[in-house]
């Protein structure tokens, strides 16, 4: 997992808002590692929030 700060990009990018290109351009002026949310992730989340009985 990459080191905070980081974003995702499907869910900070509204759509017709800015160029996907664009977009990450403005990630990488600001220095913001753009990161890839994957299955591994969400089954991860999943399991911890099992774990908290939130799910």
């Amino acid at each position: 997992m990459p080191e905070a700060p980081y974003l995702l990009t499907p869910v900070l990018r509204k759509p017709g808002q800015h160029p996907l290109n664009a977009f990450r351009e403005l990630l990488k002026q600001r220095h913001i590692p753009l990161y890839v949310y994957d299955v591994e992730d969400f089954e991860l989340d999943l399991n911890n929030l099992r774990e908290l009985g939130r799910l």
